[in-house]
Order: C-alpha cells, then sequence, then structure tokens
C-alpha cells in the first residue's frame, strides 16, 4: 500500500502522552493516506507492552521498532529509513495533533511550488492540560524554544526554525541526510540537520493551522535545566558549523568570560520565580537567566572537552 504520508514519533518513557498522540492521529479529518511509525527509544515504562497490544487494534497503519536508548535522532532516522509515504511528517511523543493537523499539512504542500525541496513546519501551543503562565507564552512566541511570533516571512523560513514537534518534509530529502546522532541531548541536532536541508536546496514555510499541543510540564526552573543541555548540544553544533554560531547566533564559544559561566545571582532567580505565578512580563530578565544558563552549559561542553584530550 502507498501512503503521502508517514508520520513518525520516537518515544521515550512517555506513554500517558503517546496515547493521546496516537489518538489524535487515529482522528484526522480530511487527511491523506498515511501511516504511523513509532521508535521505542529504550523506554523502561509499560511502553513497549501497550504498542504491542495496541498494534492489534489501532485504526490506523501502525509500524513499532524498538531500539536501545540512543536518542530521538537515531529513533528518528530508524523510523525515517522505514517510511513507505511521499512526505515524512515528525512528531514528538508530548505534541498531540489538533483533528486538521495532517490535512492542514498536506494543502501547505499541494498549493506551494517545488514539492520535492518544500518542508512545512506548524504551530505548537500549550496543551490545555498545562497551566499558562506569561513565561510559557514568552519561550513559546518570543523566547529560545519555538519563537513563532518572530517568523518574518512565512513563506521562507530559516533553517533554525526546523522543529521536530511538528514538520513534514519529503522522503527523498531523507535520502541526501539525515540526523547526526552526535549530540548528548536532544537540542539543535534537529536544527543542524535543517541547515544541512536548507543548504542543500530545500525551503521552508509556515502553516499555523497545521497545529499540534505541547503536553510536557515546563516552569521557569525545569527550563533553565534544559537551557544548560542546549548549551552543551550547541558545542556540538559549534564544532560542525563554526561559522554559523558566530556569525547567527552571536556567540563564539572560544572567547567566552570565563566569568559568565554560571553566574546567576540567586536574587535574580528567586525573583523570577516568584513571579511567576503571577500575570507579570519580565522578558529582559528571562532572557538574562535563560541565556545564562545557556552560557554555562557551554562551558561544562569545553571543560568536557579539553578533559578528553588529556
Amino acid at each position: 500500500m502507498s501512503f503521502t504520508f508517514s508520520v513518525v514519533i520516537p518515544t521515550y518513557n512517555r506513554l500517558q502522552t503517546l496515547i493521546q498522540v496516537l489518538k489524535s492521529l487515529e482522528n484526522q479529518v480530511d487527511s491523506p493516506e498515511f501511516e504511523v511509525i513509532v521508535v521505542n527509544d529504550g523506554s523502561t515504562d509499560e511502553t513497549n507492552n501497550w504498542l504491542n497490544n495496541k498494534i492489534k487494534e489501532y485504526s490506523r497503519p501502525l509500524k513499532i521498532f524498538n531500539q536501545e536508548n540512543c536518542g530521538p535522532a537515531t529513533a528518528r532516522n530508524l523510523g525515517i529509513k522505514s517510511a513507505e509515504g511521499l512526505i515524512i511528517a515528525l512528531l514528538g511523543d508530548d505534541t498531540i495533533p489538533s483533528e486538521r493537523w495532517l490535512c492542514e499539512h498536506y494543502r501547505a504542500h499541494e498549493t506551494r511550488g517545488n514539492p520535492e525541496k518544500l518542508a512545512v513546519i506548524g504551530y505548537t501551543k500549550w496543551h490545555t492540560d498545562i497551566r499558562q503562565t506569561r513565561f510559557l507564552r514568552f519561550i513559546n512566541e518570543t523566547g529560545p524554544q519555538f519563537g513563532f511570533s518572530i517568523i518574518n516571512d512565512p513563506e521562507d523560513v530559516p533553517y533554525n526554525f526546523f522543529y521536530t514537534s511538528n514538520i513534514s518534509v519529503p522522503r527523498k530529502l531523507f535520502d541526501i541526510e539525515l540526523f547526526r546522532t552526535g549530540f548528548k541531548y536532544p537540542a539543535w541536532e534537529d536544527i543542524e540537520l535543517g541547515f544541512r536541508l536548507v543548504r542543500g536546496g530545500m525551503k521552508m514555510v509556515y502553516a499555523s493551522d497545521a497545529i499540534v499541543e505541547h503536553n510536557h510540564h515546563t516552569d521557569l526552573k525545569s527550563f533553565f535545566i534544559r537551557q544548560k543541555k542546549v548549551g552543551i548540544s550547541a558545542m556540538v553544533f559549534y564544532k560542525m558549523h563554526p561559522e554559523l554560531v558566530k556569525s547567527d547566533f552571536g556567540i563564539d564559544p572560544e572567547n567566552l568570560s570565563p566569568s559568565a559561566a554560571g553566574f546567576v545571582p540567586w536574587a535574580v532567580e528567586v525573583f523570577a520565580r516568584l513571579l511567576e505565578p503571577f500575570p507579570v512580563d519580565i522578558p529582559r530578565t528571562w532572557n538574562w537567566l535563560l541565556r545564562n544558563y545557556f552560557v554555562e552549559g557551554l562551558h561544562l561542553a569545553i571543560k568536557d572537552m579539553k578533559a578528553d584530550l588529556v
């Protein structure tokens, strides 16, 4: 059987949200023919048993693969290689698609030229089960998580918006480039692939009606930890493309001030966290704190790199 789309989902220990994702895929409206591919990345919960039972009753074509815990990049590559669809749609195991999600991705591909080199990024918003705060809105719309509101031209989106939580890409492009698996944490591996694909001629557009809901608890504390990991992963990206980190992101890891590493005055962080539940916007403070944690991650990666050379 031929499919227009293959929906690839890597998963690790998120069974409850994965169940929501798969249920929403069953309920897609006006969608083209598609298959669902789930790659279990060494989960230690009940994911494997549940999937083995689910495959018997799932209403869509479903493939299940298992691998040792190697990270989402390796899992996506495995799913992509087994896909039969003309277009690969990538979801997270915590990004739950709206009922017209795949229909909108398909429409975006069909209504634009050069379909063999066109990627479509959709809109990711917070799930209704997540308590909305000004900080969450900040990181989603203008901050470092997605930044959808700062997309200047929806018909020509830069490579650094290549988000695997909600994107569709012609399968032929993956015959040329796949995800690189040398990233310690799940960060920057998608942006790095986006750069290589755009460099090879891919164009990316933004379809704001292709909506998924991000059902992942996030607050200031957890996002600070994430930013440190993002900084560590950024060093991997830097080693691959040093000119981009300096020109596109304004960072030179080789000339970072040592005082910047981990220098987050406790009073500023306490202040920001105390204000978090209230309808108060402090973007300059949030940006400053997040950048400090990011730079701390860079320094940790540099330290590890130097230790490996000894």
